[in-house]
């Protein structure tokens, strides 16, 4: 079972598994996500700004997948960043340690888990469409921005994502999530068609009609199966770490609720 309530549960993320690490004290897992969230913040400030000034083609950055994906992962690292440094600093002055998203709606509460599902599978189908399909037509180290873009989206997305999956305590996402990623893929290509209609151009080749009905519906069908495959490998991998890092997480949890690393910290 998943370690989040449901929404008829008093409490939201009672054992606080999106905002603990196995491996980190809750501080520097905050600073290290806030360092992330940073970080994706200048990637994507510079890519705009690059786009508009130099390359003048800032129009097109909002219709493509990566991009929007990239957003989510942005999104994603402010959210949990605060949240992990409030729980952090709440624990370390009171003892008892709480953070406002377990307050905040359950609506919203929920759209976080699915938020999480979305930055552990959709960096994985990302880079592998790019590298697979996409950059053997490609250039993608022809110059420097296109190095930059590349490296930045189409790698160090998933090293984003590897982190969240490997060296945290989130547990499993819930599986109808799975459904609701299905449907934002799924939305995005209506919304590639929606560039066409106002720009003239498809975001990825493999969306053009042009190119055969055919290769149309296996493309969609073989990114719909990769995100299937994806979210069940995902699921199983937090399964798997959750029960190799039991012991770990039990440690942890002892030392927050007697506050050892708190006052250890206070020691140094």
């Amino acid at each position: 079972m998943a370690n989040y309530p449901s929404s008829s549960s008093p409490a939201f993320d009672p054992d606080f598994k999106l905002v603990t690490s196995y491996a980190f004290k809750p501080p520097t897992l905050a600073y290290i996500r806030l360092f992330f969230a940073l970080l994706i913040t200048g990637i994507l400030i510079f890519c705009i700004a690059f786009q508009a000034a130099i390359l003048k083609n800032a129009q097109k950055f909002f219709s493509f997948f990566t991009n929007l994906s990239y957003f989510g992962l942005c999104g994603y690292f402010w959210a949990s960043g605060l949240h992990t440094l409030v729980y952090s600093r709440s624990k370390h002055q009171r003892g008892k340690g709480q953070y406002p998203l377990q307050k905040w709606p359950k609506v919203l509460q929920h759209l976080h888990l699915l938020l999480y599902a979305t930055v552990v599978t959709f960096p994985f189908i990302v880079t592998i469409v790019y590298w697979v399909l996409i950059s053997p037509n490609d250039e993608p180290f022809k110059d420097f921005f296109e190095a930059f873009s590349n490296i930045t989206k189409h790698i160090m997305n998933s090293a984003f994502a590897l982190f969240e999956l490997s060296l945290t305590n989130a547990g499993p996402h819930p599986w109808i999530h799975l459904l609701w990623t299905i449907l934002i893929m799924g939305a995005y290509v209506g919304t590639a068609y929606i560039t066409f209609a106002t720009q003239g151009f498809y975001p990825y080749s493999f969306l053009d009609p042009e190119n055969g009905i055919k290769t149309l519906l296996l493309s969609l069908g073989g990114i719909t199966l990769a995100q299937i495959v994806f979210f069940v490998l995902t699921w199983g991998i937090i399964k798997l770490r959750s029960r190799l890092t039991r012991r770990k997480q039990r440690e942890v949890d002892s030392e927050l609720r007697e506050g050892i690393l708190y006052r250890g910290e206070t020691q140094h």
